[in-house]
């Protein structure tokens, strides 16, 4: 219900700024920009036409006396009144219903406007919490837990450095845990192909494997076990750069070992 609030052409264009695929979620899509889906503006525009309708219009025009005719029959005959009933009830506002005039126009607008962004980042929140083991988002829910433009956005401007950081972020990679998740292999069988060691998740790619060990103390610095959640915050500039410098080397590694390991199979 909560994705489907995201129009098509929003998506695509949200996924092209972030690099991301059209099957990346559209949670961690809006999550990593901070951006309410477009229909939330709609929500807001039929709720104030609403409002207006109902406080400043004339008694004699048309658009006063066709919502006096719905309000006072069966308001369910008409989507338009129905889903404006719904928001304001799911808002806290339905008392407007009976007394629009409650609030002026100016008050109403904003109030609604902050109310139904306060819903959606509810909403969101929920839903990246609910995300399962076996989840597209079950790494990202381990550090994301505030609905915000991510700093190192604004950090980096180079367009490969920022999509390394936001594609392993959301799980857009190559790693056995998500090649794994879209075979339906078991998550214990989606071992490290390098060094054999454990599931190669992206908390083993950034912190445990070996082969990358040269790269980590470069970047990343000796405690990178304890302090992985503030290095995927990417907080200051420095820290963006030395995170998407070691996921960029530390890739290429990986593929370079694992074409040898193919080749000489």
């Amino acid at each position: 219900m909560l994705e489907s609030f995201i129009g098509l052409t929003q998506q695509k264009f949200l996924k092209y700024i972030l690099g991301l695929k059209r099957n990346c979620s559209n949670l961690a899509t809006l999550g990593e920009l901070g951006e309410f889906p477009i229909c939330l503006n709609a929500f807001v525009s039929m709720l104030t036409f609403w409002h207006r309708s109902a406080t400043q219009m004339q008694e004699n025009t048309l658009v006063y006396q066709a919502l006096h005719y719905i309000s006072n029959n069966d308001s369910n005959q008409s989507l338009w009144f129905a889903t404006v009933k719904c928001l304001l009830t799911e808002l806290g506002m339905q008392n407007l219903l009976t007394n629009p005039a409650l609030l002026t126009p100016y008050k109403f607008k904003e109030q609604c406007k902050s109310k139904i962004k306060n819903m959606f980042r509810q909403q969101w929140s929920a839903k990246i919490m609910s995300q399962g083991v076996g989840c597209k988002l079950r790494f990202y829910k381990q550090f994301k837990n505030e609905f915000i433009r991510e700093p190192y956005l604004d950090f980096i401007n180079n367009y490969d450095l920022r999509k390394i950081i936001t594609k392993f972020r959301c799980s857009e990679h190559k790693l056995e845990i998500e090649v794994g998740r879209h075979k339906g292999v078991p998550i214990d069988e989606r071992i490290c192909k390098l060094c054999r060691c454990s599931v190669e998740t992206e908390f083993h790619f950034l912190t445990e494997c070996p082969l990358y060990r040269k790269y980590r103390l470069k970047f990343l610095g000796t405690n990178s076990e304890e302090l992985w959640n503030e290095i995927l915050q990417c907080n200051d500039k420095r820290s963006a750069f030395n995170l998407a410098n070691f996921l960029t080397k530390s890739f290429d590694l990986r593929k370079r070992l694992l074409d040898l390991y193919t080749y000489f199979r």
